[in-house]
């Protein structure tokens, strides 16, 4: 990756910014402290940050991609029945410690779902499909809603360290879905259609996920605008970016512009993802439920990134 520095005029779409919005989400966040949505919101964002070009080797700038994601609501089951028969796993002893999580080849998701951790206790809850599983983990956590209509945050715990991949891009390369009609929906659809072989195609991401469930706090619902996010800082709709962490630490200012998507914004790298690969390829958090999940289902277009890197200012 290479960052190459740019004025805020060259910068698409940053004239179409909510400048005052932003200046308070980074004073929420901390960022570069207080008095950033003071006055001329713009004047001050534009004179306490460098905006940098996401490039290429060469300089020139990357060719990017935004896709979304969301925090799904799913009915599940404390205990199994022939209704909610697809478990929801805890983290196994053997991967809690990341250093020896790295060094350790564990069991892939076909293997798991043939039963490799049958017996060990680990189910935290049951769901009634195969597909909503899958997708919980793709999404990297979610809500889960029981019978007796208590809720639980579940969240992400681990994985099993194998590479994630891409059954919509299996499926557009099979020539199964059309490549510019990929989305969530489409690809729930083929899956829910063609439930012989669902299986097997989703076993092609040996990538595997692994949850905690925790209580829901009543008092904090007023205030929850998402799920934390790899740093531990709660998503923000629309403002939360999941990032590389190869190419940019959490907490970083990013300005995504996706002309086709007509988004032009400011957003924090709040989260991390298996299938989030480069510098100019971001996630952006859609929100909870089914309509924050049709959104997210929608993005996936070219994109722009820019870094917005704090200037050394004079004392």
């Amino acid at each position: 990756m290479h960052l190459a520095a740019t004025s805020f005029e060259h910068v698409p779409g940053w004239d179409r910014e909510d400048h005052h919005a932003l200046a308070a989400l980074l004073e929420s966040q901390r960022v570069l402290g207080t008095g950033l949505n003071g006055g001329d919101a713009r004047a001050v964002l534009e004179q306490r940050f460098q905006a940098f070009a996401v490039c290429d080797a060469d300089g020139e700038a990357s060719s990017g991609h935004l896709t979304g994601y969301f925090e799904p609501v799913l009915r599940g089951s404390r205990t199994p029945s022939d209704v909610y028969r697809y478990p929801v796993y805890a983290l196994p002893d053997e991967l809690a410690d990341p250093a020896a999580a790295r060094s350790t080849t564990f069991f892939t998701r076909r293997e798991i779902e043939a039963g490799a951790l049958d017996g060990c206790g680990l189910e935290l809850c049951w769901l009634s499909d195969a597909v909503d599983c899958f997708f919980l983990h793709v999404q990297g956590s979610g809500r889960i809603c029981f019978d007796d209509d208590t809720m639980v945050d579940c969240a992400f715990a681990g994985k099993n360290g194998h590479a994630y991949t891409s059954i919509g891009k299996h499926l557009v390369a099979a020539g199964e879905i059309a490549g510019e009609e990929i989305s969530l929906e489409t690809l729930r659809a083929w899956l829910s259609r063609q439930p012989a072989v669902a299986r097997e195609v989703m076993q092609l991401n040996d990538s595997y996920i692994f949850f905690a469930l925790h209580e829901i706090d009543a008092r904090r619902e007023a205030t929850r605008t998402g799920p934390p996010g790899a740093g531990g800082v709660p998503l923000i709709p629309d403002r939360s970016l999941a990032v590389d962490p190869d190419f940019h630490p959490l907490g970083r200012v990013m300005f995504v512009v996706s002309e086709p998507l007509g988004l032009a914004r400011g957003l924090l790298a709040h989260d991390i993802g298996s299938a989030i690969r480069g510098a100019a390829r971001g996630d952006i958090y859609c929100g909870t439920g089914d309509a924050a999940g049709a959104r997210a289902g929608s993005i996936n277009h070219p994109a722009s990134f820019f870094v917005l890197l704090p200037r050394e200012l004079p004392r």
